[in-house]
């Protein structure tokens, strides 16, 4: 990072930025994420976008433009939902998986509790892209020691979300904003009718920001209501609105949300997914799934992959 934007911006936000991001100092952080987060970024290039109309094709940091459905990302999986079950087959939500049980080579059966009723479900091939964490510690038989110890030593960052409903019909001009500064607890604020109107009723907007949290710490663990008031606080100091502009607030929380990617997690995430690995009928997919770094387009990407895996071996 010093090589590609210099000590000073290094110091002002790429490291303020990323301790806050992870919880952890960046002396734990892994080299090779930070190299797939800039992917041939640098100072000059980015200068160069902001202002001279340099495209930066072939940098994904710098994209600019990308598709959003209309009524929210959300519409992605209610269109997959409504194709899937308009074919006769079914859907489950809300699903607890109890148990994955295999004989060492195939996984036999999956035991789930859906509304109240433990149900076994069967198939030619499993996808999972819940977190490779919980996968493996699903298995029944348990698979060796040392892939639940691989798999023990991952851990993952989660997020907390807070949407503030404001009476204007637009805040800013602006995709993202990111913020560095410890001293101010969310890092991320975005503003999703900038992407759609249909986001927000007629005349007003939403501002939606990331606090980067722990499962059980402090911001974790605030109840909805000091939350909301810490969020609004802190948007009226920076000037972003006014408190009498206030509508409504609705918060999230979002268990491993991000795999976090400490020194050495490439060799805890391969010893992982090889120890899965024999498992003939297994298919792992997605960010936590895989314990990788991956976009939406990306996930996207690794769903359509593994579908044509399975189609490979089933069909």
């Amino acid at each position: 990072m010093i090589g590609n934007f210099g000590r000073t911006m290094v110091d002002i936000y790429f490291k303020e930025y990323s301790e806050k991001v992870w919880g952890i100092g960046c002396d734990r952080i892994s080299a090779s994420w930070v190299a797939q987060r800039i992917k041939g970024l640098s100072l000059g290039k980015a200068i160069q976008n902001a202002f001279f109309k340099f495209s930066g094709r072939g940098l994904a940091t710098l994209t600019d433009t990308f598709l959003y459905p209309s009524l929210g990302i959300g519409r992605i999986s209610d269109r997959l939902q409504e194709e899937i079950e308009g074919r006769g087959n079914e859907v489950l939500t809300e699903a607890e998986v109890l148990q994955v049980l295999h004989d060492r080579r195939r996984i036999g059966s999956v035991r789930i509790r859906h509304r109240g009723v433990v149900r076994s479900l069967e198939g030619d091939a499993v996808v999972s892209s819940i977190p490779l964490t919980k996968l493996a510690g699903l298995l029944h038989p348990a698979p060796p020691a040392a892939v639940l110890e691989a798999a023990g030593s991952l851990r993952f960052r989660d997020l907390v979300v807070v949407a503030v409903m404001v009476d204007r019909e637009r805040v800013t001009d602006q995709t993202w904003i990111y913020i560095p500064e410890q001293h101010i607890p969310f890092g991320r604020v975005h503003e999703p009718t900038n992407w759609s109107r249909a986001m927000a009723p007629a005349g007003r907007s939403l501002l939606v920001m990331e606090y980067f949290s722990s499962h059980g710490d402090a911001v974790w663990s605030m109840n909805d209501d000091a939350l909301a008031k810490l969020t609004i606080d802190h948007l009226v100091r920076l000037q972003f609105l006014g408190r009498s502009e206030v509508r409504d607030a609705k918060i999230v929380r979002v268990p491993r949300a991000y795999p976090l990617f400490e020194v050495g997690y490439e060799h805890h995430a391969a010893a992982a997914c090889a120890g899965l690995g024999g498992l003939a009928n297994l298919h792992i997919a997605g960010r936590s799934g895989c314990f990788a770094y991956q976009n939406m387009d990306h996930a996207i990407r690794s769903g359509l992959d593994t579908a044509a895996r399975v189609l490979a071996r089933t069909g």
